[in-house]
């Protein structure tokens, strides 16, 4: 369903610009009750998924800006829409797994990502799905459910390690909640750490050796496909959890997997996932020792508000 809602003032002020928010999963009202003023200038179309190229270019037919909230672009599509198109707004930071960001900025076409906008929210989660592992609190939860009464326990977090992978916006507040919950913290970064985090920087391995619980922070690049590798989980401590709040393709899933069955690895609380949504039938759904969640670590009111603002302030930024 498609929605105008262009205004003389606005016009004004972004020069005439087609902003177009082609793929929104909530509609205009709601948009502008959550978001006030947000949408002025903007033209939507609700109901979130787009049924192929032809679909749309036909959206997008005569904007420079393109809105995606989360939708394949080919690079067909792009090459229909590079004569008018000049910028796409991603509202997130994985734009890569939806757009050929190389082909785009090849047709004169520049991606924007939407940084930061979530790393509290997501960190926080991170860190709640660390404590839900360690006290099998979740196992406890579903053995309830099914009639058992085991009363299942973990260790305090205070005084054990924290190893954070990662050090960008998500990776620091991870870090600074740990410290905060008095847990001695390692990290591994690919550059040397800057700032004042309370936190000391280490090899990837001994991030892996040294830590009770692994929280990854890192992006899905051809470099960190699969970095989380058998050599690794080889190196962790007898019962120690992993936490990915980041991307599925990290993982090495046969590895995992093999972790899990057969240690060293205690638990996996996973937010994210190789396919999505995580097919009923998957192998990690077998498994006890492992917590599962929907992606959905981003998901505040508050981390949404940022997105959106942050996403559609780069949206009506000038063309250059």
């Amino acid at each position: 369903m498609f929605i105008s809602a262009w205004t003389c003032q606005t016009a004004l002020t972004v020069k005439a610009m087609k902003i177009v928010y082609f793929d929104s999963t909530r509609d205009f009202d709601s948009l502008n009750q959550a978001f006030p003023g947000l949408m002025e200038g903007v033209d939507v179309y609700q109901g979130g998924k787009v049924f192929g190229d032809d679909d749309l270019i036909a959206r997008l037919d005569g904007a420079q800006v393109a809105v995606n909230g989360h939708s394949p672009m080919s690079n067909a599509a792009l090459n229909a829409l590079a004569p008018t198109l000049k910028r796409i707004v991603f509202l997130g930071t994985g734009a890569a797994t939806y757009i050929d960001i190389q082909h785009a900025n090849s047709l004169g076409i520049t991606v924007e990502v939407v940084r930061d906008y979530g790393s509290r929210s997501i960190a926080e989660f991170a860190f709640g799905l660390a404590l839900d592992a360690c006290r099998q609190i979740s196992v406890m939860d579903r053995g309830i459910r099914q009639g058992q009464w085991s009363v299942l326990g973990g260790p305090e977090l205070r005084g054990k390690t924290m190893g954070v992978v990662g050090l960008g916006g998500i990776g620091k507040e991870m870090v600074r909640i740990s410290a905060a919950f008095g847990m001695q913290v390692v990290a591994w970064n690919r550059s040397p750490m800057t700032g004042d985090l309370p936190c000391q920087q280490v090899s990837l391995e001994d991030v892996f050796r040294q830590s009770d619980v692994v929280s990854l922070h890192v992006a899905s690049t051809s470099e960190t496909a699969g970095m989380i590798n058998a050599d690794l989980f080889a190196c962790m401590k007898q019962g120690a959890v992993l936490v990915n709040v980041a991307r599925g393709e990290i993982i090495d899933t046969d590895a995992l997997m093999n972790a899990l069955k057969n240690g060293p690895l205690g638990h996996a609380a996973l937010d994210v996932f190789c396919t999505e949504p995580l097919p009923a039938d998957d192998p990690l759904t077998a498994l006890e020792n492992v917590t599962l969640t929907a992606h959905a670590a981003w998901n505040t009111p508050d981390a949404d508000r940022n997105l959106m603002q942050i996403g559609f302030n780069l949206a009506r930024a000038p063309l250059t």
